[in-house]
């Protein structure tokens, strides 16, 4: 009995970290939003140096809209899309896009993940700064349609600034 009373306890004090293992490395916390005029940016940050950005706008522009989108020094135009309610938003998410468990292997804690594009990548370049810890994000954003009229809080950007 006094050799299985090590083995018992070390089962019950090491239960708690077997089970965060079991997050999918594209798991992030919850979102930290802030809202500025017709704009609300939120981000996560997760497991893996997961960092996620969502842009959604409420505005006057009419839709299709494209995004003027900079983090951190580096910037991108991309689409927004409807979502399930009908408001326009963007999501980017790096390093990964989405983590599913693999299914063919039988192991836990195993998952199958599409990495982000290049681009997406390199838009979030210094939100993890040199020693792999996460940086402050300073976010601006401005929008377009496809007659070219301009959202950009009259040419100074919504900006945002997320402390880590």
């Amino acid at each position: 009995m006094k050799r299985l009373l090590p083995l018992i306890t070390l089962m019950f004090v090491s239960a708690p970290s077997a089970f965060a293992s079991m997050y999918p490395p594209d798991y992030a916390s919850s979102p930290t939003c802030q809202n500025q005029g017709p704009i609300r940016v939120c981000v996560q940050y997760g497991f893996y140096r997961q960092t996620n950005l969502m842009v959604r706008y409420e505005g006057f522009l009419n839709f299709p809209y494209r995004v003027y989108v900079r983090v951190n020094g580096r910037d991108t135009i991309r689409y927004l899309d409807r979502d399930e309610f009908g408001s326009t938003v963007l999501k980017l998410k790096q390093p990964y896009v989405k983590c599913e468990a693999n299914r063919n292997t039988g192991a836990t804690g195993q998952f199958d993940c599409i990495e982000a594009d290049q681009e997406t990548k390199d838009l979030f370049y210094y939100a993890i700064n040199d020693r792999g810890m996460r940086n402050a994000l300073d976010v601006e954003v401005a929008f377009t349609n496809v007659a070219g009229e301009w959202d950009s809080n009259y040419g100074q950007n919504y900006k945002f600034h997320f402390a880590y």
